[in-house]
């Protein structure tokens, strides 16, 4: 058996479950733990928002103790220092879960804490990761504004745009894209559709209206809180997608099934690091 640590937000949580379905495929027994979520305080979004049912999935404390868990205080790093078992433990940082590792698919008795950020540990199993994170579209939080906007993006060649801030500004990891890499993707963008509508999405809306004025665009601020994956289901919609160093993005281009799409992700995903393994071949770096 291994277990597989939940932490980070919804599209760190998506890798996370996706590797281990792909282990699963090979006849290791998964099961995943949920402290972390819990000592942060962090929701279960992916339980949420594709109605997963972990039943009998969820690790218990002693099965995490078998592989060398450590705890979140004193004790647990204590436990850490004279515990035996914890080479059983794989910790894996997250500037290297850009680069796939084949042999992870293969280790029994093991407990993962990290991101896993490859498509090549799920490729094998495509349709049914794409199966499993399907969204409910059925209710889609701000009715009004979201079915509008819908309308919208399925009747243009409309290209999601993803612009993060706010917490990339003074991040000592990511960096938040620069001007030059938006400008460029759009500029790209308008060579390859004749009228792009662009359909930007953002934790910064004022930056972007004010920086994004003399384009044709509608700019997304309602799908807030609870309803903030309902912004990952609309690029699925979209012609085009530009993604900024955002798991989350990545999943609403990578969940995106039209059968001729544009998706451009930068060269560079973490500070001074290139984008490794983590953007798909079929995808334009820039």
């Amino acid at each position: 058996m291994i277990i597989v640590r939940f932490m980070g937000g919804l599209g760190n949580q998506m890798f996370q479950y996706a590797f281990g379905l792909a282990v699963e495929q090979r006849g290791i027994d998964v099961k995943y733990d949920i402290s972390w979520m819990k000592y942060h305080s962090k929701k279960m979004e992916i339980q949420d928002v594709f109605c997963l049912d972990l039943s009998g999935k969820i690790a218990t404390i002693d099965e995490c103790n078998e592989l060398g868990y450590t705890r979140y205080d004193v004790y647990g790093r204590l436990r850490q220092i004279f515990n035996a078992k914890k080479s059983f433990i794989y910790q894996r940082k997250a500037i290297d879960s850009i680069l796939f590792d084949e042999s992870l698919m293969y280790k029994d008795n093991t407990y993962f804490a990290g991101y896993f950020q490859c498509e090549q540990y799920f490729l094998s199993i495509k349709e049914q990761v794409k199966n499993v994170f399907k969204f409910n579209d059925s209710y889609v939080g701000d009715e009004v504004n979201n079915r509008e906007l819908i309308k919208k993006i399925v009747t243009s060649e409309s290209i999601a745009l993803h612009i993060r801030r706010g917490d990339y500004l003074n991040n000592n990891i990511y960096d938040a894209l620069d001007d030059d890499y938006y400008t460029r993707a759009i500029n790209k963008m308008h060579r390859i559709y004749s009228k792009p509508m662009f359909i930007i999405f953002s934790n910064d809306i004022p930056y972007c209206k004010d920086k994004y004025d003399d384009i044709n665009a509608e700019f997304v601020d309602w799908n807030t809180g609870r309803f903030s994956w309902v912004d990952m289901y609309l690029m699925t919609l979209c012609k085009g997608v530009v993604i900024p160093n955002s798991t989350f993005s990545w999943w609403g281009a990578w969940l995106n099934n039209n059968d001729v799409k544009t998706v451009i992700a930068p060269r560079q995903w973490f500070r001074n690091i290139r984008s490794g393994d983590i953007i798909p071949d079929s995808w334009i770096r820039l």
